[in-house]
């Protein structure tokens, strides 16, 4: 079998280097004895020596109290459900320094046999892509024509038509557009979750094209899918070039080593955050300035916008759900420009020899994972890694957010004013007898001032009649 003699170095992900220019790579003739391509020794060592110049912070997952607590984990999971990454919410791992640069700076990838060596605790490991993607809860249905083609045309037309309708901006600047500016609450948080983790950002308010392409993927319910294992090494290629910045993907080198039935004690690995900073919790997004707790509401939180003003309440069932009567201010239409390809996408064969069943369990690290509580400051890391027959969470039956939901009558609010009202308050609008006919009609059909009162706050001119209600 013929083998692909390359070593990817390339800046960012090879399928932006299709359409942005050719990709720098490194040539190596260095195989092993049980004929696996690996790093010569000159290699690592110049991978290791930009490694350590760099500052390595932790990676960042996903945190299911927390979104629970908010009222997104349904809907974000919807979303993640697209892409087939919806079990990737539920890892978590802490980053070790050494771990991170010693995967980072010996790693070989076949491309053509899909087939990764690597070192990791000194021992050298070799894992298939396959087995990556399954670790980290995605599945192998890697086709790289489709993938391309869509990249292709994603950059050409349909980004900023996706941007205007999750931003209501006329155009997308990816040097200058931040992430605040998405109304959803669910698409900016699965935002944080893409760049803080696969895309190993720390902690990044601005959002680029690539990272726009997997919003985009999000939203639709296609074959056409993004290949974890294909992606991650395109953004490791780019990370060991680096001499200055920051490296935030040691969680997932962990997950890899943990994977594989490695340990990472506490007696002998120190994770670098310290106190544990790598959940998207609440505190968290509390420091990122996307949310505060609210002032009246035990266990409520006011949702930011770009400017740091709170314009709703959360958990609300009317604001986090995916159908409203208003889909031009917050929601997707059912159709984009490039939708003719929907359609072949959907009728893809996949090849049977090469695709994981999502029933299929070959090793111990197949099973279901579930993510537990904080450790103990005593306890290894490795606890959170937890392989487990049975969902420690109740099994819910995933809709595509296209299909209507079934409202709950206890939060029964009524979506095309309170939508028209928050429209108002995002865009900047200052028209107040607009805003005050609106929280008139409001207040006559519907009790809900106390969330007026925090959505339109007296600094800003146009406060509801009377004070907040006890």
């Amino acid at each position: 079998m013929a083998r692909d003699k390359t070593i990817h170095a390339s800046h960012g992900s090879s399928r932006e280097a299709q359409s942005s220019g050719p990709s720098k790579k490194m040539s190596t003739d260095h195989v092993d004895r049980d004929g696996n391509l690996t790093l010569t020794s000159a290699q690592s060592r110049e991978f290791k020596s930009n490694l350590q110049k760099c500052a390595i912070c932790t990676a960042k997952f996903y945190h299911q109290d927390s979104m629970d607590q908010l009222g997104l984990d349904h809907h974000l999971r919807q979303l993640f459900l697209h892409i087939s990454w919806h079990q990737f919410l539920d890892l978590s791992a802490r980053t070790y320094k050494h771990p991170t640069i010693e995967f980072l700076s010996t790693y070989a990838r076949n491309d053509t046999a899909r087939v990764l060596t690597f070192k990791l605790q000194g021992r050298q490991h070799r894992l298939k892509y396959k087995k990556l993607n399954k670790i980290m809860g995605t599945y192998d249905i890697y086709n790289s024509d489709i993938y391309s083609y869509q990249w292709t045309q994603f950059k050409s037309l349909p980004n900023v038509d996706f941007w205007t309708q999750i931003t209501s901006l006329p155009k997308f600047n990816p040097s200058r557009q931040k992430d605040p500016f998405i109304i959803h609450p669910c698409w900016r948080i699965a935002h944080r979750i893409l760049s803080t983790s696969i895309f190993a950002r720390h902690e990044p308010g601005q959002i680029n094209t690539v990272e726009l392409y997997f919003l985009y993927c999000m939203s639709r319910h296609r074959w056409s899918l993004p290949d974890f294992a294909t992606f991650f090494l395109d953004k490791c290629d780019s990370l060991r070039t680096k001499t200055t910045g920051d490296i935030c993907i040691g969680g997932l080198i962990t997950l890899i080593g943990l994977g594989m039935g490695l340990q990472f004690p506490a007696s002998k690995y120190v994770p670098v955050d310290d106190p544990p900073l790598y959940l998207l919790d609440c505190t968290t997004l509390m420091r990122m300035e996307l949310n505060l707790p609210h002032p009246n509401l035990l266990g409520h939180f006011s949702w930011l916008n770009h400017v740091k003003d709170p314009v709703y309440i959360l958990p609300n069932p009317s604001i986090s759900t995916f159908t409203t009567n208003d889909p031009e201010t917050w929601f997707l239409p059912q159709d984009l420009p490039d939708d003719d390809d929907a359609a072949a996408d959907d009728d893809m064969q996949v090849d049977p020899d090469n695709a994981d069943s999502p029933f299929e369990a070959e090793d111990h690290y197949d099973l279901p994972i579930r993510q537990l509580p904080l450790p103990h400051p005593a306890q290894s890391s490795g606890s959170h890694f937890q392989p487990s027959r049975e969902h420690s969470q109740p099994h819910h039956d995933y809709h595509s957010y296209q299909q209507p939901n079934e409202p709950d009558p206890a939060h029964n609010f009524p979506l095309d004013i309170y939508s028209q009202l928050a429209s108002l308050r995002l865009q900047g609008n200052r028209n107040t007898a607009a805003i005050q006919r609106i929280e008139e009609q409001q207040a006559r059909t519907h009790t809900y001032m106390e969330d007026l009162w925090y959505l339109f706050r007296p600094e800003d001119g146009y406060p509801p009649r009377g004070p907040p209600p006890s």
